[in-house]
C-alpha cells in the first residue's frame, strides 16, 4: 500500500514546477520551471524530487517556449 501512495504522489506532483511557470504565461528564458525548482531545492527537500520531471516537461515544451521567446 505504501508503494501505491508513493507512486501516486510522484505521478501527481511530477513536473509541477514547470506547469506552474507555464501557467503564468510566456517564458522569459528556457527551462524556467527547472530553474525555479533548483532554487527552491536549496531550502526544501521536495523540489529535488521534482527537478527531473520538470526538466522533462521543459524539454517537451521547448519548441513552444522558443516560439514564445522569439516573438517577445
Amino acid at each position: 500500500m505504501k508503494k501505491v501512495i508513493v507512486l501516486t504522489a510522484v505521478f501527481l506532483l511530477s513536473g509541477c514546477g514547470s506547469i506552474a511557470e507555464h501557467s503564468k504565461g510566456c517564458y522569459r528564458e528556457y527551462y524556467q520551471g527547472t530553474q525555479k525548482m533548483t532554487e527552491l531545492g536549496m531550502w526544501f527537500f521536495y523540489p529535488w524530487l521534482d527537478v527531473p520531471f520538470s526538466a522533462v516537461v521543459d524539454t517537451v515544451t521547448l519548441p513552444v517556449d522558443a516560439i514564445c521567446i522569439a516573438s517577445n
